[in-house]
């Protein structure tokens, strides 16, 4: 008997590259289920009580709330957090992307994590309908590889690329958690920092969906923050279905950016955010853009 697979399209790519934008318009069409960052669930968003983009609390919500009760008894939330911080850490994406270099201690711990991450996956899926592609956006690609070993899921990735310098100016800018009752920012980075993150993620998801064989869609911020048609088409060539708005479709995303939402409006897609063309250095930009020029080139950055 051949095992049913679980469509996920995975969202790669660095932090405030437009994913949270990308992530709920999927999320808000047809047969598309968006989670957010499902990656943190149990040790960032069960652990510390934090709410759903629905507004609940997730353990209130009734899609984590619902999916906590099928897993008690299945998956151990306390163990699972402990295998989290052992098999997850960015350092330990060499044994992550390659099983050739992993320890039979590290192998060991990530066979218990992947065994879980097949059961939440699988639970979820069963609980939205076998039929919905689950959107994960957990952009990490040490996860990305992980995910892509685990039998009974079947992965696309779509791999979002911005411009580095609105990467690194909005990444200077400090973002309110909506998702907790308590006062509490994302952390703020240097121009240096945000963009060896910005190097170092992109060129991971890239190879890591290379070594894996993962069906991918390269996708420009510059040109699907103001154009639903381009996105439907970069859908469509990983032979997914093209999807489609329904109209107040509420959003269940457990973890992600601030800006987050229950519902999309599609006036969102009407234009990309180049604040930084204005108010950064011009000569810090123009540097950036010398300096990483192969890159821009390599990605079809616009801009």
């Amino acid at each position: 008997m051949v095992e049913k697979k679980i469509k996920v399209l995975y969202i790669a790519g660095a932090g405030r590259s437009g994913t949270t934008l990308l992530d709920q318009y999927l999320g808000s069409s047809e047969g598309y289920f968006s989670v957010g960052e499902i990656k943190y669930l149990i040790p960032a968003g069960y652990g510390r009580d934090q709410r759903c983009s629905c507004g609940e609390k997730l353990k209130l919500c009734s899609v984590w709330g619902g999916l906590a009760e099928k897993l008690d008894g299945r998956v151990d939330f306390n163990k699972f957090a402990t295998l989290f911080n052992r098999v997850m850490k960015r350092r330990q994406l060499i044994w992550q992307a390659f099983p050739i270099a992993r320890g039979r201690e590290y192998q060991n711990y990530l066979n218990d994590y992947k065994e879980m991450l097949s059961e939440i996956y699988l639970t979820l899926s069963e609980m939205i309908g076998d039929e919905s592609i689950i959107v994960d956006s957990s952009k990490d690609p040490g996860y990305l590889s992980i995910l892509a070993e685990i039998p009974n899921i079947e992965i696309y990735v779509l791999h979002c690329i911005r411009d580095p310098r609105g990467v690194a100016y909005s990444r200077k800018v400090a973002k309110l958690k909506t998702s907790l009752d308590y006062e509490e920012y994302m952390p703020t980075q240097s121009l240096i920092k945000a963009l060896t993150l910005w190097v170092g993620v992109n060129v991971a998801s890239s190879l890591v969906c290379s070594i894996k064989k993962i069906k991918n869609a390269k996708v420009n911020y510059e040109r699907y923050a103001s154009s639903e048609r381009y996105i439907q088409e970069s859908i469509s060539s990983l032979g997914l279905p093209e999807p489609r708005l329904v109209e107040n479709k509420v959003i269940h995303t457990c973890l992600g950016n601030p800006s987050k939402s229950a519902a999309f409006d599609a006036d969102s897609l009407r234009g990309v955010d180049k604040r930084w063309a204005s108010e950064a250095s011009k000569l810090k930009m123009f540097l950036v853009k010398t300096i990483l020029f192969p890159f821009y080139i390599f990605y079809g950055i616009r801009s």
